[in-house]
């Protein structure tokens, strides 16, 4: 049994790996997770994947890297790649990630039915990869076998050309034994080579007659003696016969023996002379010759693929059982070019032209085509063949298979289909994407357009509420009770808090509906114009402020100070009572997937808050005090984080309740082309030439 394949899943959060986990799970599918490219690396070089997804953005080496040092080693270099990004990808960057090797982006949150499709896909792919990888390592060890069976049979050739040269040597140099048998007298001449032959020594009481009985196998004394019978009978014109002998030291050889009987003038037996050959090593030979053919035999017969052999001039006079099994044709209808009729006649004459072509120039032929089944349907089929060579490189025949890729097919034609079904419902999804985000566009101009409208008008009924409310207090304050101070003073002071409150909604919508290009400032001359703004109230406060920001980057001057602006002020506002406040405002490079960043900390030594509401107090309207306690709209830091986000970046807060705030903000250096267009070189805070 196959072991299962294996997906690498690389991300550095556990929750994106364990809904991976989730999605991917499946019998015949081992998922192995890592955090960080070095682990990846190191699981790499341990196991073998089928599929590799890489989340795009992790801290130290990232998915780009990781797959780059995954296409320069050779072990890992076919491993299919699909980044997993939660954001969207630029060209440049997509064109490098399809550089690094890529297959595909999936872009979070993960669609799951097409994760599951493609993964589904990846898998067949290895799964009838490692088949393919098995059935050539099959027949390679079928060709090495092949080739040993073959060399084997050159070998037990030789070793019978040499046996028959040492038998015409031997013969030459008196090796042949002769013999002579007198009918009528029984009496048994041997020549000096047949003592030899029989590991017997001559004298004058030796019988040659006796001794070849005693010697001769027990297997072999009737058929023998029946040779001898029918050539004295004059039944057979020779005698010509293969037995075995046992010498005297328990050694048995083979010999060849032939014999003519001579008559007397009356037509009676007279005498039988013959000669006998040690054949021993020639009988050998051709054992070893029929066990060679015995074994290449039974190894073809059981092969996976069809196997044939052709003659040096491509006649085919050999298939394996599988041949027969898959074609349902006869031994006899195969001969020669017998194969044309299991082939499709859309394809016949073009395989054997090319056949035809390779045999003549002796070159490896390798072609695809499909074979007709018994049952008549065609499957396809990958067929090779190679010339095997004598001694003297002349091609003494050819050895070919035939290898089922119908499945195979059937997948890749499954695959392109899926394929082109993905690509359509990717055009499809992605323009109802762009459908939906314009839309969603146009309504939020619209609604930022109505709150813009709405603050902007929503003032002058409160100015002239907080002026009537001024004059009624100047002009009749002799007449009014202590009651009716009281409304009027708690009337100017709800209308001055919804003029504060319509004043930041402004702003809010604001930073998108008038903002202004971007522009090269200082870090440090922004924060150094606020804090002279703000002047008064530090030292009003007993604060003192750090400034250490010496770095520029492309930024809306006016709306970059607006967000130092809240910040300071937040850290003078929430001070601890008795403390004098301390702020800090640092300023700090760093790169974001290859490009540069700056870091702006505002950090305070105030109240503090509990790490919960980290989140919450940048939204619209969130206030974590009452406005007794600390007066103010819950407006501001919402509208820093829309400011951080028209720039492309981001803002967050670390506190804890008594030890103060940090608020750190986030932002491109550079913006891009189509960000940065109509950027101008001057206001607040400009870096200067």
């Amino acid at each position: 049994m196959s072991p299962p394949a294996k997906f690498l899943l690389v991300d550095d959060r556990p929750e994106n790996l364990l809904a991976l986990e989730g999605l991917l799970r499946r019998d015949g599918l081992e998922l192995v997770t890592a955090q960080s490219g070095p682990e990846a690396l190191e699981l790499l070089l341990r196991h073998d994947f089928a599929l590799a997804l890489l989340d795009v953005q992790m801290p130290g080496m990232d998915g780009f890297e990781l797959a780059e040092l995954m296409r320069g080693a050779g072990r890992t270099r076919h491993i299919p790649i699909v980044f997993l990004t939660a954001g969207g990808v630029d060209e440049q960057r997509r064109f490098r990630g399809y550089e690094a090797g890529a297959v595909d982006f999936l872009f979070k949150p993960i669609e799951p039915h097409i994760l599951q499709s493609k993964a589904n896909i990846f898998l067949e792919l290895y799964q009838r990869r490692r088949e393919l990888t098995e059935q050539r390592d099959q027949l390679e060890a079928a060709a090495e076998e092949n080739r040993r069976l073959l060399e084997e049979s050159r070998r037990a050739a030789a070793a019978l050309q040499a046996s028959e040269a040492r038998s015409r040597l031997a013969q030459e140099a008196g090796g042949v034994g002769v013999w002579e048998w007198n009918v009528a007298e029984n009496a048994t001449y041997w020549s000096d080579i047949m003592w030899r032959i029989y590991g017997r020594a001559p004298g004058p009481e030796a019988d040659p007659e006796a001794l070849f009985q005693q010697s001769l196998h027990p297997d072999d004394h009737a058929r023998v003696r029946e040779a001898v019978r029918r050539l004295v009978a004059g039944e057979a014109p020779g005698l010509r016969e293969q037995f075995r002998i046992r010498r005297p030291d328990g050694e048995t050889r083979w010999i060849e023996a032939a014999g003519r009987l001579t008559r007397n003038p009356d037509g009676s037996p007279f005498c039988v002379s013959g000669v006998n050959i040690d054949v021993t090593e020639h009988v050998h030979a051709e054992e070893a010759v029929r066990e060679s053919e015995a074994r290449f035999r039974a190894l073809a017969d059981n092969m996976s693929q069809l196997a044939w052999m052709a003659d040096a001039q491509g006649m085919i006079f050999w298939y394996n059982q599988r041949w027969f099994e898959y074609t349902g044709g006869a031994f006899e209808a195969m001969q020669g070019e017998g194969w044309r009729s299991a082939h499709h006649p859309d394809h016949l004459e073009r395989v054997a032209a090319e056949f035809r072509r390779c045999v003549e120039a002796g070159e490896p032929w390798e072609d695809t085509f499909p074979l007709r089944r018994a049952d008549g349907a065609y499957g396809w089929f990958l067929s090779r063949a190679v010339p095997i060579r004598d001694a003297d490189g002349r091609i003494a025949r050819w050895f070919g298979t035939n290898t089922d890729i119908t499945e195979r097919r059937r997948i890749e034609e499954r695959l392109r289909r899926s394929e082109a079904d993905l690509r359509e419902l990717t055009e499809t999804l992605e323009a109802r994407v762009q459908e939906r985000t314009r839309l969603l566009e146009q309504r939020n101009r619209e609604l930022q357009q109505f709150a813009f409208i709405a603050s902007h008008d929503f003032q002058e009924p409160l100015r002239k509420v907080q002026t009537f409310a001024t004059l009624m207090q100047e002009e009749y304050a002799a007449v009014l009770d202590a009651n009716a101070a009281h409304y009027l003073a708690s009337m100017e002071r709800a209308a001055a808090r919804m003029s504060d409150l319509l004043r930041d909604m402004l702003a809010f919508s604001r930073v998108a509906m008038q903002a202004r290009p971007f522009a090269r400032v200082s870090v440090a001359a922004l924060a150094a114009e606020v804090l002279q703004d703000l002047e008064l109230m530090i030292a009003g406060a007993g604060a003192a402020v750090e400034l250490e920001a010496d770095l520029d980057l492309d930024a809306d001057p006016s709306q970059l100070r607006q967000v130092l602006n809240h910040l300071v002020m937040n850290a003078l506002k929430f001070s601890r009572p008795g403390v004098a406040p301390v702020a800090t405002i640092r300023a700090a490079s760093f790169e974001r997937d290859g490009a540069p960043w700056r870091r702006i900390v505002v950090e305070d030594n105030g109240i503090g808050f509990d790490p919960r509401h980290a989140e919450r107090i940048f939204e619209p309207l969130q206030r974590l005090h009452s406005h007794a306690e600390y007066p103010g709209t819950g407006m501001g830091l919402a509208i820093c984080r829309r400011i951080a986000e028209r720039h492309g970046g981001l803002i967050r807060a670390e506190s804890a309740p008594g030890r103060g705030s940090r608020f750190i903000v986030e932002l491109p250096a550079r913006r891009p082309a189509e960000a940065a267009a109509g950027a101008t070189p001057g206001g607040p805070g400009a870096v200067r030439p």
